[in-house]
């Protein structure tokens, strides 16, 4: 066979799909443990599916034509006949956001090398790209399934830490404690949907169990104040929507935790709320600079990472600067460095995100409380672990900027993103099933 003919047979968007996976499991793997596999993996993912579009959309030997069981396009369609980008949620506010970023600076080199920048950037086409190329739900189960692990992994170590090594705040496997407070409310939030759920074997029950207990360990012990209060919204949404008649049972049950946990995290939890307390003064205080720059420069902000420098000079103590490079707050931050549409299309695009996974998670409940078969339960399941993951990382970054912190970022994206693929990979079974139906009769 000629040269051009092998060429031509080569199954490329099948071996495009490999390495995609690939990539996928990388970024899990390091979803906590390792920015350089966070980094290689989400670079992967976003140039393979970048290469996709430009194969599905091109001519020649990749034209409609190859239809042979060997060559299909994406999703299922037959030949190389074009990238059918699926849209559970509208792109624009996504895409509107980012441009906004980039325009709240005129500085080229900035726009190439901001470590701001390019993680809200790569976060968000990460997003898109799992919503389009994440099309098996065993792939998305056991990605989600892995993320946990590792986020569990690194909430025992911090354990560890905390417990036998004597570090004040554990870290786990992340640089900080704040970014562990932030991932271990995330896991547990993610882990709690899969402890409840019905018809689950004893060895499941003590698995997500102990994944549970050793994540809201570790937002113990990051002593993170704000991942202390994100826990407890967690658990009272997960109560709401899964068992109301519950919740004060649980909040009883707290109360007398709380009761006797040792004095260090008592006085931290409680210092939260004192107005005397250093830190509480601190957030106000920056929390007031950035009403005042958003009220200054309303449109565009004064520009990504020009926070610490816009300081009004009534807040701009010694080394002040130095010490807050952010506005303690994702929106208020975001407000104030690129502007208050920005601002808009980022509550939008989070709107988007929350009321998409609570419907279907809603949608489902209402079918197994009328008989639905016990899948549609598993899948709600799904649902509803990534709207508390997403959940605890919003509620977290409304006492810190987590949008620019690497790894809380990243899963950020990756919960939405996994959790609105199985939406659509649901949407389109049901839709596939309700037309064989209808073929039948």
């Amino acid at each position: 066979m000629p040269l051009t003919a092998k060429i031509k047979n080569i199954n490329y968007i099948a071996i495009l799909d490999k390495i995609m996976i690939f990539s996928l499991y990388l970024y899990a793997l390091g979803s906590h443990s390792s920015k350089s596999a966070i980094s290689f993996g989400v670079g992967l993912v976003l140039l393979i599916w970048l290469l996709k579009i430009i194969l599905l959309k091109g001519k020649g030997f990749l034209q409609k034509g190859h239809e042979d069981e060997g060559h299909k396009g994406h999703e299922g369609h037959e030949g190389y006949q074009g990238y059918e980008f699926k849209k559970p949620v509208p792109y624009w506010p996504f895409l509107l956001m980012l441009g906004l970023f980039l325009l709240s600076r005129n500085d080229i080199s900035f726009i190439i090398g901001s470590r701001t920048q390019s993680q809200i950037i790569l976060g968000v086409f990460f997003f898109l790209a799992l919503i389009n190329e994440l099309g098996e739900r065993k792939t998305i189960e056991r990605l989600i399934y892995l993320t946990l692990a590792v986020v569990t992994i690194s909430s025992a170590y911090a354990g560890y830490q905390y417990l036998y090594e004597g570090v004040r705040r554990a870290y786990g496997l992340a640089r900080f404690s704040i970014t562990l407070g932030n991932i271990a409310v995330m896991g547990a939030g993610v882990s709690l949907p899969f402890l409840f759920r019905k018809g689950n074997k004893i060895w499941q029950y003590l698995l997500f169990s102990g994944a549970f207990i050793l994540n809201s360990a570790a937002v113990l012990f990051s002593l993170s104040r704000g991942s202390y209060l994100a826990w407890l919204g967690v658990m009272i949404i997960f109560f709401l929507l899964k068992s109301p008649k519950a919740l004060p049972v649980f909040l009883i049950a707290v109360f007398l935790f709380y009761s006797f946990l040792p004095v260090t995290f008592q006085e931290r939890f409680f210092s939260s709320f004192d107005q005397e307390e250093s830190s509480f003064t601190t957030r106000v205080a920056m929390w007031r600079s950035s009403l005042e720059i958003m009220a200054s420069r309303p449109l565009r902000g004064i520009g990504l990472d020009k926070f610490p420098e816009n300081i009004p000079e009534e807040f701009d103590t010694e080394g002040f600067r130095d010490d807050h490079r952010h506005a303690h707050n994702n929106y208020f931050h975001f407000g104030a460095e690129a502007g208050i549409p920005a601002l808009l299309l980022l509550l939008y695009s989070n709107y988007l995100i929350i009321k998409k996974l609570l419907l279907a998670y809603l949608s489902r409940k209402g079918e197994v409380e009328k008989g639905a078969p016990r899948e549609k339960a598993r899948e709600g399941d799904f649902y509803l672990t990534a709207l508390l993951g997403l959940a605890g990382f919003l509620l977290a970054g409304l006492t810190v900027v987590n949008f620019i912190d690497f790894q809380s970022n990243h899963y950020f994206w990756f919960l939405a993103g996994a959790g609105l693929a199985l939406i659509e990979l649901d949407r389109e079974s049901t839709a596939a099933a309700a037309g064989e139906k209808t073929e039948i009769e």
